[in-house]
């Protein structure tokens, strides 16, 4: 999951620094696509969190 949420935020910076237009929306639509794989995947698969007690 965190794999995708890396490959978005490298396509979000990159779109920042395309010359030209075409590629810029085309990374942001990967960018787009990154994020709602990675959506997908944490509503299948919640990170379980456990706190300093060891209670969760």
């Amino acid at each position: 999951m965190d794999n995708y949420r890396q490959l978005q935020r490298t396509c979000e910076q990159q779109a920042t620094l395309a010359a030209s237009p075409e590629a810029r929306l085309a990374l942001k639509e990967m960018a787009e696509e990154y994020s709602q794989v990675a959506d997908c995947q944490e509503r299948q698969h919640p990170k379980t969190t456990t706190e300093p007690g060891g209670s969760s």
